[in-house]
Parts: structure tokens; sequence; C-alpha cells
């Protein structure tokens, strides 16, 4: 399904993520090397523009076909802790990293899980 206004929510690392064609989601890090081919299977919901899909807990036969365009860090985060006037500081900093994942294209067959 190729259509731009369909979309999914995908859960990819423990985290929910909207997908929709031909557009780039940002998805914690994945192993898999740039230009790889990644299907995410565990969709929790579809909607197309004649019908949708809610999962219970995932949609059967739905899947999201995507491929790996980068992987980058985002900025870092700082946590800076302190006392007043006893020099105790602590500063402590962190880069999540994620991967860009392009949306080539969600498969959807019609079938409804649950009701």
């Amino acid at each position: 399904m190729t259509d731009p206004n369909a979309f999914a929510i995908v859960d990819v690392g423990g985290s929910q993520c909207l997908a929709r064609p031909r557009e780039v989601m940002r998805v914690p890090r994945r192993k898999e090397q740039v230009g790889a081919p990644v299907t995410l299977e565990d969709v929790l919901f579809v909607r197309t523009p004649e019908d949708f899909a809610v999962g219970r807990p995932t949609v059967k036969g739905a899947r999201v076909e995507c491929e790996v365009k980068a992987h980058i860090r985002d900025r870092k985060d700082i946590a800076f802790r302190f006392r007043r006037r006893e020099s105790v500081r602590r500063k402590r900093g962190f880069r999540r990293s994620y991967t860009d994942l392009w949306v080539k294209e969600i498969k959807f067959g019609g079938v409804k899980d649950g009701a």
C-alpha cells in the first residue's frame, strides 16, 4: 500500500513509532547495516483511507517494509548535580543512539484481529 494517507503504529525496540509510506522514522538503534532491508512485524494499529485495524496485541498479517538509511547519535544530554557550599559537583553526559528507517511500504491484508 503506497497511499500517503495510510499509517501504522509499530513497536520497535520497546518504543511505539508512527510509520508513514515514503517517510523516514527515527527508532532506537538497530544492528542492521546501512542499506539493509528491515521488516517490522509488531504492528499495533493500521489505518488506510478505506479501513483500519487495531491489534490485540498486534495486527495479524500486517508488516512494515523499511530500509536502514543512517545510524546517528543525538545531542548530548547533561545531568549536573551539586550541593551548595560543599564543593560537591557531579557532571554526567549521555548520547542516545538512533537509526533512521525509510518506510518503503505498509502491507496490510485487511484481516482484522480480535472482534
